[in-house]
C-alpha cells in the first residue's frame, strides 16, 4: 500500500478508538488533531523534497457506473477472501463492470447488513468497532487514491485482524458458531499447507494463476523469466508477449 493511503488509516482508526465512549470516560482529546498533523506535515515536506511530483499514478478514465461498480466489486473480492478459508488468487487483474452487476448488488447488501448489525442494539461496543475496523482497513481496495495495483489481495491483510476479533466475539455468543469456526480453521489450515507447495518455483506459483486469469501480466512476466532461465526461449518469448502486449 502507498504511504498516502496509510496516512488515512491513522486518523480514522484513532477516531474509531474513541467512538462510543461512555459518560465519564476519557473522550477525544483536542490535542489529537495537532499530534496527527505533525507527522503528516513532516511526511509531506520530506516527500516533496524527495519526489517533487505530487502523484504519478493516474486513475482509470471510466464512466460513473463503471467507476462505482468496478470499485465495489474489488471491495467485494476482499470481503470474500476474508470470509472463505481458501487461498486467495494472486492475480491483481479485475474485470470492469457496472453498478447493475449482481455481484456489486450483493456486496452493497452485505455491507449494509453488517453496518445495520453494528449499530443495532444486538451488537456490543467491541463488535461494532471490529466491523468498522474491517471496513476502514478495506477502504484502499476502493482505489479512491489511484495506486499502481487497482486490485490486490494485499488490501485484505490489515482487515484480517478485525475479522479474527469479530469471529471470536461471535463464537463467545453461540456454541454452534464455535463448531463452524473450528471447521473453518481446519479447512484454512489444509488450504495453507497445500498452497505452500505452489511456492516451489515461479512456474508452480504463477502457472495456475495465469491459467485462471490469462491477463495477469505480472504472472506472465515471471513465467517468462522462469522459461528463459530454463533455456526455453520459445515459451519465454510467448509469456513476455502476454506480459507486454
Amino acid at each position: 500500500l502507498s504511504k498516502e493511503t496509510a496516512l488515512f488509516w491513522l486518523p480514522a482508526l484513532i477516531i474509531l478508538s474513541h467512538h462510543g465512549k461512555r459518560a465519564g470516560e476519557k473522550t477525544f482529546s483536542k490535542k489529537i488533531p495537532l499530534l496527527l498533523s505533525l507527522p503528516i506535515i513532516l511526511y509531506g515536506v520530506l516527500r516533496i523534497i524527495a519526489v517533487p511530483q505530487l502523484w504519478s499514478a493516474q486513475g482509470p478514465q471510466w464512466d460513473w457506473s463503471t467507476s462505482i461498480g468496478t470499485r465495489v466489486l474489488a471491495f467485494g473480492y476482499r470481503l470474500t477472501e476474508l470470509a472463505l478459508p481458501l487461498k486467495p488468487a494472486l492475480a491483481d487483474t479485475i474485470m470492469q463492470t457496472s453498478i447493475i452487476d449482481w455481484r456489486v448488488f450483493a456486496t452493497i447488501t452485505a455491507v449494509i447488513a453488517f453496518l445495520l448489525f453494528a449499530f443495532s442494539k444486538k451488537a456490543v461496543g467491541i463488535e461494532r468497532k471490529a466491523i468498522l475496523f474491517i471496513f476502514i482497513a478495506l477502504l484502499p481496495a476502493l482505489n479512491i487514491v489511484p495506486l499502481a495495483r487497482f486490485n490486490s489481495p494485499h488490501y485484505s491483510y490489515f482487515a484480517a485482524i478485525g475479522v479474527g476479533v469479530f469471529f471470536v466475539l461471535l463464537a463467545r455468543r453461540q456454541y454452534t458458531f464455535k463448531i463452524v469456526m473450528g471447521i473453518w480453521v481446519i479447512i484454512a489450515m489444509y488450504s495453507t499447507y497445500m498452497g505452500g507447495f505452489q511456492f516451489s518455483n515461479d512456474k508452480t506459483l504463477f502457472e495456475p494463476e495465469v491459467a485462471h486469469t490469462p491477463k495477469f501480466r505480472e504472472g506472465n512476466y515471471y513465467l517468462g523469466n522462469y522459461y528463459w532461465s530454463q533455456g526455453d526461449k520459445e515459451n519465454a518469448g510467448r509469456k513476455y508477449t502476454d506480459a507486454y502486449p
